[in-house]
């Protein structure tokens, strides 16, 4: 309430801690933030001096050269992407992607459950083990630019590989063999992994204390919300060039 009360022109979200204020100009951002320290103060809290920082949302349309042009937000990272457009023609567009952070999160937790070394599983039984964990990962993080969910997606894929090759006497010492016997199997059974699915249609959980469907909605409002944003600029009402992030 008091962030619309004070600043009604600088929309905002948050989440528990964290939160994202969109300025207009460098100056603007500053002032909030120097605004924000002060209210902090008669509240006995402090901003985080290192987590708080002004970011400036570089695109094609904003071309400023500024030290910090990416933030992180909710297990997403935002950023200048080189990315198709919906006019058919690619440049950089300043959208959500799955963080470095969240990718290895995931990539570690797989390699935790040292699938390659269930020998004595059936393939479907190893899918029951990762499908969970897999799918919740992917409906969070496949909302927005799905193609960068892919590189971890095939991680995934090169363990069921190696567990393929310890399993199996023919597939030992022969990769090729092993990832065209899974090419096999994912045409045969396309919902048995979820992250095979997932690429064959070339589509494609951080340490969120958020539960699943509303994290999703949550951060899709924040980018949808961001995008609006963007496209008033044309009409000369709001101009989101920098973020504050706390």
């Amino acid at each position: 309430m008091w962030m619309v009360r004070n600043f009604p022109k600088a929309p905002f979200e948050r989440y528990t801690d964290d939160g994202v204020i969109h300025c207009r100009t460098k100056e603007e951002a500053l002032w909030i933030k120097e605004k924000l320290t002060r209210r902090f103060e008669e509240c006995k809290l402090e901003l985080h001096p290192v987590k708080t920082r002004i970011v400036y949302c570089k695109d094609k349309d904003r071309n400023r050269n500024e030290e910090l042009t990416e933030f992180d937000f909710l297990g997403y990272t935002f950023k200048a992407v080189y990315i198709k457009c919906k006019d058919g023609k690619i440049r950089h567009n300043f959208i959500a992607s799955v963080s470095k952070a969240s990718s290895k999160n995931l990539r570690e937790k797989i390699k935790a459950m040292e699938v390659h070394k269930k020998t004595g599983c059936k393939i479907d039984i190893i899918a029951e083990m990762i499908n969970p964990l897999v799918r919740g990962w992917m409906n969070y993080f496949g909302k927005f630019n799905s193609s960068a969910i892919r590189g971890t997606l095939q991680c995934i894929e090169r363990k069921l590989v190696k567990w393929a090759m310890c399993k199996y006497k023919n597939f030992r010492g022969r990769r090729r063999r092993a990832e065209k016997w899974l090419c096999t199997i994912r045409k045969r059974e396309p919902k048995l992994f979820c992250s095979l699915e997932c690429l064959v249609f070339v589509l494609l959980n951080d340490r969120s204390r958020m539960k699943g469907d509303f994290h999703v909605r949550f951060c899709k409002k924040f980018e949808v919300g961001f995008l609006l944003l963007t496209r008033l600029r044309g009409r000369g009402l709001v101009t989101p060039s920098y973020s504050i992030v706390l």
